[in-house]
Order: structure tokens, then sequence, then C-alpha cells
């Protein structure tokens, strides 16, 4: 059981992670695509849903248990 929570908790973290670098990884190319207006909206998204992100804590996962 022990180890079962542990490789859950790496595969979330991992998740978190790969979010993360997708977003840093695609921000020149939003730029360059959508210019620095259209871009500034984008990031004010982007910054909201991390908030929300660290705001949820897991409770998605375990609210419907």
């Amino acid at each position: 059981m022990e180890k079962r929570i542990y490789i859950n908790t790496i595969a979330n973290l991992c998740g978190v992670f790969w979010q993360g670098a997708i977003i840093l990884l695609m921000a020149p190319f939003y730029l360059k695509l959508l210019g620095k207006e259209q871009w500034g909206m984008v990031a004010a998204c982007l910054s909201l849903q991390g908030i929300l992100l660290l705001l949820d804590a897991g409770m998605s996962q375990v609210m419907p248990r």
C-alpha cells in the first residue's frame, strides 16, 4: 500500500512538472504568434490557472472518494 501511494505521488508531481515545462517551452512561440498585447492576456490566464492549481491541492482527487 505504501509503495502504491509513493508511486502515485511521484506520478502526480511529474504531471504537474510536465505541464509547467510545456508552458515554459511554448511561451516564445505564443509571443511570436500573438504579439505582446495578446500574449499579456494569455499570460494572465496562465497565472490564474497556476494560482487555482495551488488552491486545488489535490482536492479534486479526494472529493469523489
